[in-house]
């Protein structure tokens, strides 16, 4: 298993751009909407098979009662969440339900990439496991890693937990991945053309999708 990408939410995308870049020194690129979530992205790529997700509401979209309208709440913006690579999820699932952890329903996502391209891929959440990150699957999609702007390269994410066990039982070794005690968002440190730089937790949590 690998991190596929981070998630730092913020509540406006041309803000949120400005920011990572102030910071980092390469500007992310408008990548898509992601209809009826209410929310666009940007994207940073972090390494050949990692990249930093920008992430915020669609104003193009109604924002009532879905994750956009969360994300136009916040007074603040930072790391909020995590993804794992993973080919073949509905094999992963059967492998955790016989391990006792709780999954929800592989949930299959598209969206129109700025270029015009239709994306597809595949997604599965952990219930109940502390500071757990999301499985995706690309499927047939080119890796975003792969189109997005470089310059960066993800050094380690520190990820808060209260279930080490069960943590360890789910995702085993990961490069690049240290556990803590706790109930917060990740923190990342990561190496940009102005040095290594920390990228902080948002402050609260917030259901991812």
């Amino acid at each position: 298993m690998k991190i596929d990408h981070l998630m730092w939410a913020c509540s406006d995308l041309e803000t949120g751009i400005t920011e990572i870049e102030r910071l980092s020194g390469v500007k992310a690129e408008y990548s898509g909407s992601h209809t009826g979530l209410g929310t666009r992205n940007a994207l940073m790529s972090l390494g050949d098979d990692c990249y930093l997700e920008i992430l915020a509401p669609d104003p193009e979209q109604s924002l009532t009662d879905n994750f956009g309208g969360r994300l136009a709440n916040l007074n603040e913006s930072g790391l909020l969440s995590w993804a794992v690579s993973y080919r073949g999820l509905a094999r992963l699932k059967n492998e955790l339900t016989a391990k006792e952890i709780t999954t929800g329903s592989i949930r299959r996502t598209t969206r129109v990439s700025a270029k015009g391209e239709p994306l597809t891929w595949e997604l599965l959440f952990i219930k109940n496991l502390p500071g757990a990150p999301f499985f995706i699957d690309w499927l047939d999609c080119v890796h975003p890693a792969q189109t997005s702007p470089k310059g960066c390269v993800l050094r380690g994410l520190k990820v808060p937990t209260s279930d080490r066990s069960s943590y360890n039982k789910v995702f085993g070794d990961i490069d690049g991945l240290e556990l803590a005690e706790g109930d917060a968002n990740p923190t990342a440190t990561v190496q940009t053309p102005r040095g290594e730089i920390v990228i902080l937790p948002l402050s609260e949590r917030l259901a991812v999708f």
